[in-house]
Parts: structure tokens; C-alpha cells; sequence
């Protein structure tokens, strides 16, 4: 039987807004910039959000989230990404979904850097 939530089921939370120049920044030098648009300290644990501005032939090696699901949607510039051994080719529009437990990797291809944003 469904049952319909009310106000009082779910604590509700306030809305939250960054302005994108005013959020932190994190360069890695020959590697990568992050920038945190969301953190789970703001949104009670629910979302976190980054953005990667990533050099031509760039990218983070295999790794792997044991307790997050992630999902990345591609801004700008092209991408080979690997998700649990299968690659596949990503461009600006595409999205990509990877599960908890399972390994992957990303990175740019072509001569100009590319971007995109990512949720866990």
C-alpha cells in the first residue's frame, strides 16, 4: 500500500546557494584544479559537489569509492573515462553514472582541457 509522506515524515533543509567565484579551490599542480561547489556539511550529508578543470591528457588514475555513488556530467572538452574495466568516450551533454565499489578513472583527450561537474 502506498502511503502518502507528510511535512513532519522528513526534516527538511534550508536552501543553500554558492556563487561560483566565492567557492574553494583546490589546484594540484601537473594534474588538476577542483573546485567544491557543495559540501556535505551543507547539505546535512545528502549531496556533495565538485567540478574538475582537467589539462589536455589529464586525469585522476583508477580508483575507487567504497561508500558513495558518483556521477559525472560533462561540461566541456572530451573524455575517455574507464568504469569497471569497460571504456567509453564522453563528450560535453553526456553523463555518467558509477556505483559504489566499483573502479574507475577518467581522462581528457584531445588538445584542449575539459571540464565537468560530479556529485556523490
Amino acid at each position: 500500500m502506498l502511503r502518502c509522506l507528510k511535512r513532519q515524515d522528513f526534516t527538511l533543509l534550508p536552501a543553500v546557494h554558492t556563487e561560483y567565484n566565492a567557492t574553494e579551490e583546490l589546484v594540484f599542480p601537473d594534474q588538476f584544479t577542483v573546485r567544491i561547489l557543495l559540501t556535505g556539511r551543507q547539505t546535512g550529508d545528502a549531496v556533495e559537489v565538485f567540478e574538475d578543470i582537467v589539462p589536455p591528457s589529464m586525469g585522476p588514475p583508477r580508483h575507487i569509492h567504497l561508500n558513495q555513488d558518483e556521477t559525472f556530467f560533462f561540461l566541456d572538452g572530451n573524455f575517455e573515462v574507464e568504469v569497471g574495466g569497460e571504456r567509453m568516450r564522453m563528450a560535453a551533454g553526456d553523463v555518467a553514472f558509477i556505483a559504489r565499489g566499483t573502479v574507475h578513472a577518467f581522462k581528457t583527450t584531445g588538445e584542449t582541457p575539459g571540464r565537468l561537474r560530479y556529485l556523490f
